[in-house]
């Protein structure tokens, strides 16, 4: 299993923008990210960091806009999801500009993937370098665009690996830990025991359209029982 590894930079950046905004609620607000394409000069990072001093240049770009997005821009609102995903776009932005093509940017990435304790430093490098990129965001952007040995450590994951007895943290960083950890040891990629997981909590069939009742407690007591 292969993670969706983009082909150009404009590509990757496009790619980094659609996982800062995976956090609840926010794509209601923010609405399609081709909108934004103009604003955003095609995608092309390097236009973006020429054009916007700050996050407030882009803010006000997109208000004097064409686009009409689905959630209210509030620029002293420090909690809004335009403000959050403006200074988002701005820091991706930046961190890709040191990388002229895909190609540099993976053997960034390859270099922490030699081990289990440097594989952990990547997600944790993102979370410091974008803003509003969480551990958990950062994994998700990992698992999606980089490598399957990585899992997101979201509500759904967490809550079927402790009930399982898989880890007894509540903390994203040492659950992903313990799940890679316990995915080396039955011999399964991590991405695919994420996924397993994430459907037994979701219900989402996201592939097929199709959406179910489902519940990961009865997941666990069948797993165990």
């Amino acid at each position: 299993m292969e993670a969706q590894k983009a082909k150009l930079v404009s590509c990757l950046f496009k790619a980094f923008l659609l996982h800062a905004q995976n956090r609840q609620g926010m794509p209601n607000s923010i609405g399609d990210l081709e909108k934004l394409s103009p604003i955003l000069f095609g995608f092309d990072h390097m236009k973006v960091n020429s054009k916007y001093d700050d996050w407030e240049a882009l803010f006000d770009e997109i208000v004097a806009s064409e686009y009409n997005p689905p959630g209210r821009m509030v620029k002293s609102n420090n909690k809004s999801h335009w403000v959050i995903y403006c200074k988002s776009i701005i820091s991706i932005a930046e961190f890709i500009a040191r990388y002229k093509t895909v190609e540099e940017f993976d053997e960034f990435v390859q270099g922490f993937l030699t081990n289990e304790q440097s594989k952990l430093a990547l997600p944790l490098l993102l979370s410091k370098e974008i803003f509003g990129f969480g551990f958990a965001l950062a994994c998700d952007f990992l698992k999606e665009n980089v490598s399957p040995q990585f899992i997101k450590p979201d509500t759904h994951i967490n809550d079927i690996a402790f009930e399982l007895g898989i880890t007894s943290s509540t903390e994203d960083y040492t659950i992903f830990k313990d799940v890679v950890s316990y995915c080396a040891r039955i011999g399964v990629l991590p991405y695919e025991v994420d996924k397993v997981f994430w459907l037994v909590g979701s219900g989402n069939f996201y592939l097929t359209g199709a959406r179910i009742n489902s519940s990961k407690h009865e997941f666990v007591r069948s797993i165990k029982g």
